[in-house]
Formats: structure tokens, C-alpha cells, sequence
């Protein structure tokens, strides 16, 4: 049986795929990589804005 492994890049993965390779047929692994949208980054202006609107607005 030929394995082909999807997983992150975190390194917990990297261990689980050592192990697999050692006992079975790992042919491929294959890096999922996520890119941080620019929206979702921790800005000043961001925290502020949200802080501001939670304060005043009520949410």
C-alpha cells in the first residue's frame, strides 16, 4: 500500500509523517501552508477600531 500524507507545517506533523515513513510506504507528503489574509492581522488601528465600535456601539 503507497501512503500519501496532507498535513500542516507545524512540527508535530513533521514527526507523525517520521513515524509513518519508518513503518509503511510514505511515497509523498504534501505541505498544507496558509497565508494570513491582511484583513485578519492584529493592527493598532484595527484593535482600536473594534474596541471603539465594542464600547460605543454595543458590539
Amino acid at each position: 500500500m503507497k501512503i500519501i500524507l496532507l498535513c500542516s507545517a507545524q512540527a508535530n506533523q513533521k514527526a507523525l509523517a517520521h513515524k509513518i515513513a519508518a513503518n509503511f510506504n510514505l511515497v509523498g507528503v504534501v505541505v498544507e501552508k496558509k497565508k494570513v489574509k491582511s484583513n485578519k492581522l492584529y493592527t493598532f488601528k484595527n484593535i482600536f477600531t473594534k474596541l471603539s465600535n465594542l464600547i460605543f456601539l454595543g458590539g
